[in-house]
């Protein structure tokens, strides 16, 4: 009986099967009135014995109100990044948002064969803020 393949298809794959990456790593998110600020880091490429097994070729970052998305194809993808590790120093800004709204946001990796990694620890939960305006009085400048 000939082997057909030794890989499982990675769910979610809308090529011929592979491999899929892991989870971004070291989320931090920041959260004001109507906007939600992201940095992340992108998964390694899958490498054994000096050979890759899944290459890194981007990840999207999915907005859902009210609840998770379930899948990349449930909410608005607000960010399809296809260079590695390019918010990893810099915030991405995801704006228009309606403060007091629960948002849900997941990021979806994906290798060069078109396999999606759609893993828990890839999501966040935030609610933006309105900023509360400060008065002061009785304000003594240096002179």
């Amino acid at each position: 009986m000939p082997i057909i393949s030794n890989f499982p298809t990675g769910g979610g794959s809308s090529g011929g099967g592979g491999l899929a990456l892991g989870a971004v790593s070291g989320i931090t998110t920041v959260v004001s009135h109507g906007k939600a600020y992201f940095k992340w880091t992108d998964p390694d490429d899958l490498v054994v014995a000096e050979s890759t097994l899944a290459a890194f070729a981007g990840t999207i970052l999915v907005r859902k109100a009210g609840s998770a998305p379930v899948s990349r194809r449930d909410g608005t993808v607000v960010l399809d990044s296809t260079t590695r590790n390019a918010y990893q120093n810099a915030y991405f800004c995801d704006s228009g948002l309606t403060d007091g709204v629960t948002y849900y946001y997941k990021f979806f990796t994906y290798t060069t064969q078109n396999v999606y990694t759609d893993l828990e620890e890839n999501l966040v939960e935030i609610t933006p803020v309105a900023v509360a305006p400060v008065s002061y009085t009785h304000l003594t400048l240096p002179t």
